[in-house]
């Protein structure tokens, strides 16, 4: 699935997002990133994170986060560099993605469940919103 020209801008058509620095589903609250993992593709995203790769088509060591976050760059990897894939696999949260630190900047909602990939996005900072 392409993301349109203006989610580019925004943000890409994965944050969550949301990355979304995010609060997604049960892990809602939880902060900070769990890491690197080497898996491929969108299926490598545990159930609850919002997981970004490096690379289009979910390729690259994927990271992925729960809870809000100020400050993904402090992760490395895609975080501190360009975001080119992203699958928000929370629970039950959408999750906004914020392209500067303190969730300033440019921002992008990545649906519960969403998954896309583009030319590549800062992502700095994420929050888990609509929450059910």
């Amino acid at each position: 699935m392409r993301i349109s020209r203006a989610h580019r801008r925004v943000g890409i058509g994965a944050a969550a997002i949301a990355l979304s620095g995010a609060v997604f589903g049960g892990v809602a609250g939880a902060a900070g990133a769990e890491g690197k993992t080497t898996g491929q593709g969108a299926a490598a995203c545990p159930k609850g994170y919002f997981c970004v790769w490096p690379k289009k088509h979910y390729q690259g060591a994927m990271q992925k986060v729960a809870g809000n976050n100020k400050d993904l760059t402090r992760f490395g990897g895609a975080f501190g560099n360009k975001v080119r894939s992203a699958h928000n696999n929370g629970t039950s949260c959408d999750v906004r993605v914020f392209e500067q630190k303190n969730y300033q900047g440019r921002t992008y909602v990545f649906k519960k469940g969403q998954k896309s990939y583009g030319d590549g996005v800062h992502l700095r900072s994420n929050k888990w919103v609509n929450c059910k």
